[in-house]
């Protein structure tokens, strides 16, 4: 039982990485973290605080993989933009 819900969740954590590439791929100037989480619907919240915390240990999954790339515009830019490293 515990072997099988391990590997759905698997599954699952795969499906979402691949739908976060396939969006990157689709928006080769980057997206911020919270771009990526309303296009997929991954929105979380924490007593009424947005966190968000989902999508962004997924994309620093992908970053430790090199697959995706944390980037400013410039130092003093609010937000961070992510970008595929390359195309799978």
């Amino acid at each position: 039982m515990e072997d099988e819900v391990y590997q759905q969740s698997q599954q699952g954590l795969d499906l979402l990485y691949k739908s976060i590439i396939t969006l990157l791929k689709a928006n080769p100037n980057g997206l911020t973290n919270t771009e990526v989480t309303r296009k997929l619907g991954l929105q979380s919240e924490y007593n009424g605080k947005k966190e968000n915390y989902l999508s962004y240990s997924l994309l620093g999954n992908l970053m430790k993989k090199n697959i995706v790339e944390k980037f400013k515009t410039n130092e003093r830019a609010k937000n961070s933009y992510y970008i595929l490293t390359f195309i799978q």
